[in-house]
């Protein structure tokens, strides 16, 4: 004899579908909170995802920004060591 019959047959069975819906409204509020923290990561995941690409986006001009740098170090180097060939001052300020 399962439980529920013998719950029946003891006259029990309106206590023991309190039981169960009592078990089943604790595991739907169980689904129910994990539900709405799945909405929460979710949102955050967005707004990180949102971040992600604006430091993306910065990276990149940052980049650029550096390789416009470099060109005119570059140029400005090639600029002092013709001055020096010109000068004479070959040795001068060799650190630059």
């Amino acid at each position: 004899m399962t439980i529920v019959a013998l719950a029946t047959a003891l006259g029990v069975g309106a206590i023991l579908d309190r039981i169960v819906a009592r078990i089943l409204g604790r595991k739907l509020a169980q689904v129910e909170l994990a539900a709405a923290a799945v909405a929460v990561a979710n949102e955050v995941l967005g707004q990180v995802r949102v971040d992600l690409e604006n430091c993306r986006r910065q990276l990149v001009d940052t980049q650029a920004t550096l390789a416009v740098a470099n060109t005119q170090i570059f140029a400005l180097r090639t600029e002092l060591a013709a001055y020096r060939r010109e000068t004479g001052s070959e040795g001068a300020f060799e650190g630059f």
